[in-house]
């Protein structure tokens, strides 16, 4: 076991760290390594938002299964749905199956922590495909890229970091080969291996990438941990973080773009190609 445990990382303590200092000084820093940057990010987010003010100087050993369903019956009373308390708790509770599994903890106590029953949440709006058309009408004048964002997430059904992640390579002008997402300056593997698949290329979306500037392209030269993206939205962080349009006659058009690429992807069923493309593991 030396020689293993020369090549891993040995964690002092016995569980008697705070989960502040095992999450931000070991669990996060390993998700940044070993998750994809979105999931290393919504683990982050979660930490800080929903668990650290309420768990942070708790022990590792500490921690209950009834703290646990205490906090979870705070959120769920709060207004959270099953879903977004379900993340919450399975953020938690990967933290201590990694710490189980480095020998910092012998169990996990948020395993089995409940909540109490929550109304169901109103049901995300889900954008038709004539709202979507009506939109790209709207965009395309505008800024071809952001038309063409809305588009890889509407009718090729891709996430917004695999629509930033696609490059001219990728496109055989029938369809699209999916290989790698983009998050922020963060280039990775897309979020399953399911997900690295081809999609169909159908219209609308094939006659807007014919259109797509070519000075959108990003130069081959550059470092090679920044790739050539195709569509210019490695750089256009806007059209799927959130974009405000102003036309040139003064009239604004404010489009929230990330909304938009989850609810095309939540909607895309609704595309008729939609029954004849190859599952991917999503």
């Amino acid at each position: 076991m030396a020689g293993v445990n020369e090549q891993t990382e040995v964690f002092s303590g016995n569980g008697q760290q705070t989960l502040t200092e095992f999450i931000e000084k070991h669990y996060l820093p390993w998700c940044r390594e070993n998750k994809a940057a979105p999931t290393a990010n919504s683990y982050e987010r979660i930490w800080k938002r929903s668990w650290q003010e309420f768990v942070g100087n708790i022990a590792l050993t500490n921690l209950t299964t009834a703290d646990v369903t205490k906090i979870l019956t705070h959120h769920a009373k709060s207004g959270l749905g099953a879903r977004s308390l379900s993340h919450i708790k399975w953020m938690l509770s990967v933290v201590y199956v990694y710490a189980i599994s480095s020998g910092v903890v012998p169990k996990n106590p948020v395993a089995d922590a409940k909540w109490v029953k929550v109304s169901r949440v109103e049901k995300q709006a889900e954008y038709s495909l004539e709202q979507v058309l009506s939109m790209l009408r709207i965009l395309e004048p505008l800024d071809m890229r952001a038309a063409v964002a809305v588009a890889l997430c509407y009718f090729a059904a891709l996430r917004p970091a695999e629509a930033r992640g696609v490059r001219w390579a990728d496109y055989t002008g029938t369809q699209l080969n999916i290989r790698r997402t983009v998050w922020r300056d963060k280039v990775g593997e897309t979020k399953t291996e399911g997900s690295a698949a081809s999609v169909p290329v159908i219209d609308p979306l094939r006659s807007l990438l014919e259109k797509l500037p070519s000075q959108d392209l990003l130069p081959d030269n550059r470092a090679s941990n920044s790739p050539t993206i195709p569509f210019g939205l490695a750089r256009f962080n806007s059209s799927i973080q959130g974009y405000s349009l102003t036309h040139n006659d003064g009239r604004r058009v404010a489009l929230n773009c990330s909304v938009v690429a989850f609810r095309a992807r939540a909607s895309v069923h609704t595309v008729t190609s939609w029954r004849d493309r190859s599952p991917r593991g999503r």
